[in-house]
């Protein structure tokens, strides 16, 4: 088995995928994992950045560089590797973080930059990559610290959700593929939210593994507390003007929404903008 290798692995017509950081694709002998021949070996060299991780969508396997971004197939090559570059796949997209890649059924997501050195959150899609994060998320990425990554994924009541955290910098951002709507999550204290991983068990429940303190979670919107604690969610409304040169006063405040033993609603309001 190859010594050096960076984060994650492809399987592709019965043999399994590593990268190096100097962007060698190394593969197994088909259908054995234990045999690697040096001879079974490609280089993704459309640029000359290297590897920082690897990951499969669909019947390619896709290779994470630098600043760029390269996809391969099965060619059926009858010496050397049987991968072949797709030449026309080819992103300027490459990855900040290896901890940052997930797969989201037949999505592949991460944390991507370019020459330009400008973190964004990215989708590949039908091995299309588009720039899902906003000028606001751009903004506090690019503030990141990028030594400890979180990420971890949940398809949870129709919802997929991508969740990335920096440890050092406090902070968990989640982005609904669904809605295509970001937020930020904290644990009570307002720090970051501590969950590194996820997985489902055999009954099709959702588990959550906890950063430090040994306890696997259930995630399910039944739930109304965090391990006895109370939820707390902000909700900011959009900044509203009836006009200039007008006094403006709200008269009645109707609050649309479902009650829960023990919930609590607080309003908050300020004369700042």
């Amino acid at each position: 088995f190859p010594s050096a290798f960076v984060k994650g692995w492809g399987f592709l017509d019965g043999a399994e995928y590593i990268l190096t950081v100097l962007a060698k694709l190394r593969g197994s002998d088909i259908g054995d994992p234990t045999a690697w021949d040096a001879l079974n070996t490609v280089t993704a060299q459309i640029e000359p950045d290297g590897g920082v991780a690897i990951a499969k969508q669909l019947v390619y396997i896709i290779v994470l560089k630098q600043w760029t971004t390269e996809v391969y197939y099965d060619a059926a090559n009858s010496t050397g590797s049987p991968l072949g570059a797709v030449q026309g796949a080819k992103a300027s997209f490459g990855c900040v973080s290896a901890d940052s890649v997930q797969t989201v059924d037949d999505t592949l997501l991460w944390i991507a930059t370019t020459r330009s050195a400008s973190p964004q959150v990215v989708m590949m899609s039908g091995l299309k990559v588009d720039v899902i994060s906003t000028a606001a998320v751009d903004k506090l990425l690019a503030a990141w610290d990028y030594t400890t990554i979180y990420s971890w994924q949940l398809k949870l009541d129709g919802h997929n959700f991508y969740v990335i955290t920096s440890k050092v910098s406090n902070m968990t951002l989640v982005y609904d593929l669904k809605e295509h709507l970001w937020w930020q999550m904290t644990d009570s204290s307002g720090n970051y939210f501590p969950i590194v991983s996820s997985t489902y068990n055999s009954s099709m429940q959702h588990l959550l593994q906890h950063e430090t303190n040994g306890k696997v979670y259930f995630a399910s919107r039944s739930y109304v507390n965090d391990d006895g604690a109370q939820i707390t969610v902000d909700l900011c409304p959009p900044q509203f003007d009836g006009g200039v040169d007008r006094r403006k006063m709200l008269g009645m405040m109707r609050i649309l929404a479902d009650r829960q033993v023990g919930s609590e609603l607080l309003l908050r309001v300020n004369d700042h903008d």
